[in-house]
């Protein structure tokens, strides 16, 4: 019941050390992608590898919108009482900006702040996999297995077409056009 009266939303905040201070927000609906996925949207929309999750949590952030209108935010909460004092004063500069961002979202009616293509990330997520050899997920597993695919069909055409280099008029397609012509023309 609690569910259906809400609607979830991922939230990841990340900076670049470099630049403490400015942060970037981005939300998607729950379902529509993963707080790691939003993350590598991030890396890529704003065209720098070096930015780090603000909150590196397990579950990480979660906005409830409920029907009324009410927005809550959900972190995950810490035993250490130095963490989550850290945490509450992160969250004093980092909430307001969270539901300004998610404000702006629903009054240009979208279900996600970014979007950047799957096979951008994808392709990104692959080279890592395949220089690491191995996966640590089951999206670096599926990844690692599509670019093993890859590597499969590339030398499969490879020789495909290195046999067809050795067949006779392979130099010259336009003689093999003509002589088959020919032969089904009847002359």
């Amino acid at each position: 019941m609690f569910y259906a009266m809400n609607t979830r939303y991922r939230v990841v905040v990340s900076h670049n050390k470099q630049h403490p201070d400015t942060y970037f927000i981005d939300i998607c609906r729950d379902g529509f992608c993963s707080h790691d996925m939003l993350f590598s949207m991030q890396k890529k929309y704003y065209e720098d590898e070096n930015l780090e999750r603000v909150f590196n949590d397990s579950r990480g952030i979660m906005l409830i919108e409920s029907k009324d209108g009410d927005i809550h935010l959900r972190y995950t909460g810490h035993c250490d009482i130095m963490a989550r004092r850290h945490q509450e004063a992160l969250r004093k500069k980092i909430d307001p900006l969270i539901i300004k961002t998610f404000k702006n979202m629903k009054d240009e009616n979208k279900l996600q702040t970014i979007s950047v293509p799957l096979i951008e990330i994808n392709t990104d997520l692959q080279q890592v996999c395949k220089n690491k050899g191995y996966a640590e997920n089951a999206q670096e597993e599926k990844a690692l297995k599509e670019a093993e695919k890859a590597e499969r069909i590339a030398y499969l055409k490879k020789i495909r077409h290195q046999f067809y280099l050795k067949q006779k008029y392979a130099d010259a397609p336009h003689k093999r056009l003509m002589l088959s012509q020919a032969s089904r023309s009847g002359d």
